[in-house]
């Protein structure tokens, strides 16, 4: 019993230290795969004095419930959800290349116009459309674009000059504040989502999707 107590504490403590509390599902399981934490369905105990067997029902349906039986819609992991959008850069140099970014209301975090794909949506309108509400511009026939993935997120490359793309209106201001072009030394600057970093990878790094961007 005080061996199957310190797992449950352990436990406990992960979701308060982590502050998921009763959305850990994937926290908790992926720390399990990762041989962190021990699954509480694979967790017994002999009671050996009165009381230790009604405290671990207690405990282990409490964390039952929370790693396993939770009805919230967050629990679903959101990596898993397909991404769509549109990098924009500017032809040139690597030193003198601009990027059309936007950046979010809450975090003021700069990225690239891009969003989830809805069901029945191809990558291609999914692209077009975000591009269209978070920046205002239209572009037509993505799918004679050459096309990347960076992690989960696909985006169509889109070669275009600065000056053709200066009047920018923002449909979704739920999500977007601010549309720039900006140079790799500007987002060197500010904060930026990982896939703008991984842009700024290179040259010092050079993956696929560098050659398709910069290429």
């Amino acid at each position: 019993m005080l061996n199957n107590l310190r797992y449950i504490n352990h436990t406990r403590e992960y979701f308060k230290k982590n502050k998921v509390g009763l959305r850990a599902n994937n926290s908790f399981l992926n720390n399990y795969n990762r041989g962190n934490i021990m699954p509480v369905k694979s967790w017994s105990y002999k009671p050996t004095q009165e009381g230790e067997d009604k405290m671990g029902d207690l405990y282990v349906k409490s964390f039952q419930e929370i790693c396993y039986n939770s009805d919230s819609d967050d629990s679903k992991d959101k990596k898993d959800v397909k991404r769509c959008g549109v990098i924009m850069i500017t032809e040139g140099d690597f030193g003198t290349l601009k990027l059309l970014v936007v950046r979010g209301r809450d975090g003021h975090i700069w990225s690239l116009p891009k969003g989830r794909i809805n069901e029945d949506e191809t990558d291609e309108e999914c692209a077009t459309r975000e591009l269209y509400e978070e920046t205002g511009v239209k572009i037509q026939k993505l799918d004679e674009m050459m096309k990347c993935k960076m992690g989960k997120n696909y985006y169509y490359v889109v070669k275009a000059r600065e000056e053709d793309y200066t009047n920018f209106f923002i449909h979704d201001k739920n999500e977007v504040d601010k549309v720039e072009w900006k140079s790799i030394e500007e987002l060197k600057e500010v904060k930026c989502n990982k896939d703008i970093r991984s842009i700024l990878l290179f040259p010092e790094k050079k993956y696929l999707y560098h050659q398709i961007i910069f290429g």
